[in-house]
């Protein structure tokens, strides 16, 4: 079996029927029953399975856990078929057929993840047990492009003390921010996944949360505010003088609500399930990056899901 395969050779490519592969990791135990939930990991726009790793080493702690590469990605191949969140949740779909990983499935969602999970958990929900979003608002609020220049001549994880924090060495961090960059140089995979998002998410959010989509399967919504790492770049061009004042005001003035209206947002996620919680990162792990930071952490909110989802198998046998 192909799980077998995977389990021995722990990363490989994975063909699909429709003639292209994607880069698949496992890590951890073999399901001991056929029912078990697996976990899969979902990158966000313009990220990479790299910056995954260490969740994915602590959960394999006590879960069978899986990373991937969407297509497109490096490590992937590309895809005949446009990158619209339909598309690549069906695109995952087929991974996980082809290398015979059978659900039930833990989603765990970061960023624009959360959007590839929310659509599978529409398309596929008799094969979803639990979910984890991490820091993926419902609808996207593009954050004024202008941003970038108030960085000046330093990075975005200078700026917002990433890299003062992060828990991977700065070998392979400069590793993970090389791949970012090829996904998100113009023209990319990111940038063509970011213009199919709008306007289907939002009815895909109404949809689910009506019908409480995961019923009584575990969810956990973990807000990061992002927030505070833009007003750190805004902090760091008024100080330093980067931007113009046109362009330091579209900052300052999307800022005025950002963690207010995200907060919101966030929380009407609860609605997806019967039996969710709310998690706000505090302190060093209050940034989009919360998974390079304190990957533990993370992972101590998947095993909340997870066990919550043995449990309930365990009660209905």
């Amino acid at each position: 079996m192909m799980e077998d395969w995977v389990s021995k050779a722990q990363t490989g490519q994975v063909y699909l029927p429709e003639g292209y592969s994607l880069f698949l990791k496992a890590c951890g135990p073999a399901r001991t029953k056929s029912d078990a939930p697996v976990v899969v990991l979902v990158h966000g726009l313009g990220g990479s399975a790299s910056e995954w790793l260490d969740v994915q080493r602590v959960v394999s702690d006590f879960a069978r856990v899986y990373l991937y590469e969407r297509s497109g990605y490096q490590g992937s191949d590309p895809s005949p078929n446009d990158p619209t969140p339909q598309s690549i949740a069906a695109e995952l779909r087929a991974l996980l057929q082809a290398a015979a990983i059978a659900p039930p499935y833990l989603l765990v969602g970061h960023s624009y993840g959360g959007v590839i999970v929310r659509q599978f958990l529409a398309d596929y929900a008799s094969t979803v047990s639990g979910m984890v979003l991490v820091d993926s608002v419902p609808v996207v609020n593009k954050f004024p492009t202008v941003w970038t220049k108030l960085l000046g001549n330093a990075s975005y994880a200078e700026v917002v003390g990433l890299r003062a924090n992060l828990s991977v060495n700065e070998k392979d961090y400069d590793s993970i921010e090389h791949e970012s960059e090829l996904n998100e140089q113009p023209g990319g995979i990111a940038e063509r996944e970011l213009g199919f998002i709008v306007p289907g998410n939002q009815r895909l959010y109404q949809y689910l949360q009506e019908r409480q989509a995961l019923g009584s399967g575990r969810l956990c919504v973990i807000w990061c505010d992002e927030a505070r790492d833009f007003r750190r770049v805004y902090e760091h061009g008024v100080r330093h003088g980067y931007g113009t004042s046109d362009e330091q005001e579209i900052v300052r003035a999307h800022l005025e609500t950002m963690s207010m209206d995200e907060e919101v947002a966030q929380r009407t996620q609860l609605a997806l399930s019967s039996t969710a919680r709310f998690v706000r990162a505090e302190g060093v792990r209050a940034t989009h990056n919360v998974h390079m930071v304190d990957p533990s952490w993370v992972a101590q909110q998947i095993r909340w899901v997870f066990d919550g989802v043995e449990r309930n198998l365990s009660a209905a046998t």
